[in-house]
């Protein structure tokens, strides 16, 4: 018979990593819907001939960009949450609280993106937007720097390429609205750039390695 009562094998400031998954991906899922319920024509809006219903669609152009824009940010935050995240089951106290406030700031992005969207010109509207950007990126290198192991944490791996980039256009982006709001937004296309120089740089690995496996002298990289 046993002497005490019987212990789990999960210690107890660790948490099922499934459940904080399946959560993310519905918060991320749910977020990246809202945003497009920023571009609509008005309630009320009468349109009588095909000519003003493609100049109320131009108008529109700064909310759709927003809205790209905000798409993209959010697609590749998910994929930066998730990738190269140890196989473990559990998580600790401390990185499930981190998971919670990631969360809680992804679904503050429908806020912030919908009210650069309509206020751009406005310098306010850009310094909320990009603090939710610039709070978002830090916390995924956080996140990804507490789910190493402890003997191989370290902050570049954790960072990568596209995040510290992610936060210089942010922060790019706060700078030029003291000066000119209305143009600061364009800041987050650099984003764009570093993304396909990541692409460019990985069909190139992939020739040299199908080179490689094929023989081609040509293709593959000289020692």
């Amino acid at each position: 018979m046993p002497r005490g009562p019987l212990k789990s094998h999960i210690p107890i400031d660790r948490f099922p990593k499934g459940r904080i998954d399946a959560l993310n991906d519905g918060i991320f899922a749910f977020a990246m819907t809202l945003l497009v319920l920023d571009v609509r024509v008005p309630l009320g809006f009468s349109l009588d001939s095909a000519a003003a219903l493609t100049a109320h669609l131009v108008s529109l152009w700064r909310q759709i960009a927003i809205y790209v824009l905000s798409f993209f940010v959010l697609a590749n935050l998910w994929r930066a949450s998730i990738a190269r995240r140890p196989r473990r089951e559990h998580l600790t106290g401390t990185v499930l609280n981190l998971w919670l406030a990631y969360m809680f700031f992804v679904t503050m992005v429908p806020f912030s993106s919908g009210l650069v969207g309509r206020y751009g010109e406005f310098q306010p509207a850009v310094i909320v937007y990009s603090l939710n950007m610039i709070t978002l990126a830090c916390l995924v290198i956080a996140i990804r720097y507490l789910e190493s192991p402890a003997n191989m944490r370290a902050f570049g791996p954790a960072a990568g390429i596209h995040l510290p980039v992610f936060i210089a256009t942010a922060l790019l982006a706060m700078a030029i609205s003291f000066f000119e709001p209305r143009h600061s937004m364009f800041a987050y296309f650099l984003n764009f750039a570093s993304y396909f120089r990541g692409w460019v740089r990985t069909r190139e690995v992939a020739r040299r390695w199908a080179g490689a496996d094929t023989g081609d002298s040509e293709a593959t990289p000289k020692a």
